[in-house]
């Protein structure tokens, strides 16, 4: 079965070899963002923790593509 993100990533790896600073600033202004998102997790509700798990989930989700995109971009 083919990985659905293997397209995506071969595609972050040409971009990152295409624009390796701009790339590079990107991951660590979501780096950033995301850990001024999981700051803010003291500050929820427990009704709102299910939505926040989510969004955190899809942060680490696109950081890990982009991580992998250098490592290993054509599994």
């Amino acid at each position: 079965m083919v990985d659905p993100s293997s397209n995506l990533r071969k595609r972050l790896h040409f971009l990152r070899n295409r624009a390796p600073d701009e790339f590079k600033e990107v991951q660590l202004a979501m780096n950033a963002w995301a850990g001024t998102k999981l700051a803010m997790v003291t500050g929820l509700s427990p009704d709102q923790l299910p939505q926040f798990q989510g969004q955190m989930q899809g942060i680490e989700s696109i950081l890990t593509l982009m991580k992998d995109s250098e490592t290993k971009p054509n599994d």
